[in-house]
């Protein structure tokens, strides 16, 4: 569990948000493994770089990805998996003075009927000054940041399986081609999914390849993956192999997929 902990780090925050907006809040992701009934109280930082007050309000929802990987939010409790239903905020609004950090809590207290595998929610923090002139809108004081938080109960699982793999010519058919991969997770946890897909000759020989983004899969949720491969290559017969990893790194899971190219394919 702490491997995946560093995943969803290193994906989803690759650098400080202090320094890239005008609230920041550390860590922006955490995972909490805990048994049901258990309860969690977790910490967290946020900092202000602005000379300027700032009045934060603090919200809880819940949120969930698409097919395609874009992000939807509920309010707490109507969200799939809700880990926010169960947990309470320190406090709901928080006052910093210009070039500061305040803390806040957040307890979650899981039930003891929890059904096992990920739950997942946020806390949101919605920025504005309140040094703020009346009548003047400060839009770069108009900042919504959140905590993205999950917490597996266990007993956990992850699984996974390729159910399609599907390619065609790209917009610029002469350069490139498309394919498109969906992935389903089997198991009861969030993944963190990689992957590459090789492409061989008729001969067997790897000729190309090409990578997939580095992405959060949420339990039983379905996802299109999509990359590029670009020329130059011949035309001719080829098969395509995916290779995807969603953690274990002891255990791919792999998918072919055969295709003509009926022209060449030039360098982009």
């Amino acid at each position: 569990m702490k491997y995946i902990l560093t995943l969803l780090l290193t994906v989803l925050c690759t650098s400080s948000v202090f320094a890239q907006t005008s609230l920041g809040v550390e860590p922006p992701v955490a995972l909490h493994d805990v048994v049901p009934g258990q309860t969690v109280t977790f910490q967290l930082k946020i900092g202000n770089p602005s000379p300027k007050p700032l009045r934060i309000r603090v919200s809880l929802g819940d949120w969930n990805y698409n097919q395609f990987g874009e992000l939807l939010y509920f309010a707490v409790g109507k969200g799939p998996s809700s880990a926010s239903i169960w947990t309470k905020i320190s406090s709901s609004v928080l006052e910093i003075a210009g070039q500061d950090v305040v803390s806040l809590r957040y307890t979650v207290q899981i039930p003891t009927d929890a059904k096992a595998g990920s739950h997942w929610g946020m806390v949101f923090f919605n920025a504005e000054s309140s040094a703020a002139e009346p009548g003047i809108v400060n839009a770069a004081m108009s900042v919504r940041v959140a905590h993205t938080f999950y917490v597996n109960v266990a007993p956990v699982k992850s699984s996974g399986k390729i159910t399609g793999i599907f390619g065609k010519p790209g917009q610029n058919s002469k350069s490139n081609y498309i394919f498109a991969v969906q992935y389903q997770n089997t198991g009861n946890i969030a993944q963190i999914l990689e992957g590459r897909i090789e492409i061989r000759d008729s001969s067997g020989k790897l000729v190309s390849a090409a990578i997939f983004r580095r992405q959060v899969i949420l339990p039983g949720a379905l996802r299109i993956l999509q990359t590029t491969l670009n020329g130059p290559l011949p035309a001719g017969d080829y098969t395509a192999l995916v290779v995807l990893n969603y953690g274990d790194k002891s255990r791919d899971v792999a998918g072919e997929y055969n295709f003509t190219l009926k022209a060449p394919l030039s360098e982009p």
